[in-house]
């Protein structure tokens, strides 16, 4: 869309760049006075849309800020509409969303107004200024210092330039309004990486040999706030290559987080993470997510075929390998009995697929990289003890 408006944008200037050129020369060349009419009118178009800009705007950041809001709102419901229907809140949540409509419907209003206001009063300066024009010719034509010829088409063709004119003193309206779109994308872009690798960054160590180890490991998730108490505070545990360990504690003791850290998705507050010794920091990202797999406590599934969901992480997977990793997370009879088995589209969300469903194969997604190290967060509290 961005790309678009842009792409719009030059090729209007560059139209309207020839127009006038083309408009210029035929004045200068029948009678240069009235050009300067027309360019007399420039600056009040500059100075309108100058004052105009900065309060669209203004309006206008407002407007996109409450359609994201609102936008936010839809999605957000939609996804626990189980919810709001099991608890009744129905008309609770039309009533926000009635008044989240008022809101945008409101800065619509005033961003069309305000642009409205700014074409009226442009129109009333170019009839003025056309006027002016007819008058100076026809005074010329009655003097004889120019036919009437000469005089109507001096009048159409500084009329015709008008538009272009206008157009040009549009110019600073839409940046004003590319502005704000492009101000967010920068925002996005300029947003600094979590993590980052170090210029000295080694690859993973493979095959693991002698483990993970946590070192006096803190993290919390506000460090520069001491009134935020830390998630984790001096965890020291060493996980031997080849082994299982099993983390059981409490609902919010910081399990998850652990498992964060492990697969460096966060970083430790303080202390250090190794791997065989090599402290988690100083190894290649990409390195190590390729030889980790994770499964995330709460199972992400995208829209698309399951083939498309399980080789999420390694698109040039073969079907063999895709149907062990299907086979070891108990998912591939149910695939069977779909209509058309691997091909089979999945809602958005994975809607259409039972929670135990979606947690399979969000395991299989893991296990088709046949990852070194696998790091499973709760991802089976949805499946049958058999299962």
């Amino acid at each position: 869309m961005l790309q678009q408006q842009l792409v719009d944008t030059i090729m209007m200037v560059s139209n309207t760049v020839i127009m006038i050129c083309t408009g210029t020369v035929i004045l200068l060349t029948i009678d240069w006075k009235i050009f300067l009419f027309v360019v007399a009118t420039a600056p009040v178009y500059a100075v309108m849309y100058r004052y105009a800009s900065e309060v669209i705007r203004e309006i206008s950041l407002e407007l996109r800020h409450t359609n994201t809001c609102l936008w936010g709102f839809v999605s957000q419901k939609f996804d626990a509409l189980k919810a709001v229907q099991a608890y009744g809140r129905e008309r609770l949540e039309r009533l926000n969303f009635h008044r989240l409509t008022s809101c945008f419907l409101r800065d619509a209003l005033l961003q069309q107004r305000a642009s409205a206001g700014l074409g009226r009063s442009a129109g009333i300066v170019g009839s003025a200024a056309t006027t002016t024009i007819f008058l100076f010719g026809a005074t010329r034509v009655m003097a004889g210092r120019m036919t009437l010829g000469e005089m109507l088409f001096s009048y159409s063709t500084a009329a015709s330039l008008f538009g272009p004119v206008l157009e040009l003193a549009q110019l600073n309206l839409i940046f004003a309004n590319l502005g704000v779109t492009m101000q967010r994308v920068a925002d996005i872009l300029d947003t600094p990486l979590e993590i980052t690798d170090a210029p000295d960054a080694v690859e993973f160590p493979s095959p693991v040999k002698r483990g993970f180890s946590l070192q006096h490991v803190a993290f919390s998730y506000d460090p520069e706030n001491e009134e935020v108490e830390s998630v984790l505070t001096d965890v020291n545990l060493h996980i031997p290559a080849g082994t299982w360990l099993c983390v059981m504690g409490p609902s919010g003791s910081g399990k998850t987080t652990l498992l964060y850290l492990l697969s460096r998705l966060y970083e430790p507050t303080h202390g250090s993470i190794l791997v065989d010794g090599i402290p988690m920091k100083k190894i290649k990202t990409d390195s190590l997510r390729m030889r980790m797999g994770f499964v995330p406590q709460e199972a992400k599934i995208f829209s698309g075929t399951v083939r498309d969901n399980i080789c999420y992480a390694y698109p040039d997977a073969r079907p063999k390998q895709i149907m062990a990793a299907a086979k070891a997370a108990e998912l591939h009879d149910f695939i069977m009995d779909m209509p058309v088995q691997y091909e089979t589209i999945i809602g958005e969300k994975g809607t259409t697929l039972s929670g135990g469903q979606r947690q399979r194969l969000s395991l299989a997604r893991a296990l088709l990289t046949s990852p070194e190290v696998l790091i499973l967060d709760d991802c089976t509290s949805a499946l049958d003890a058999d299962t």
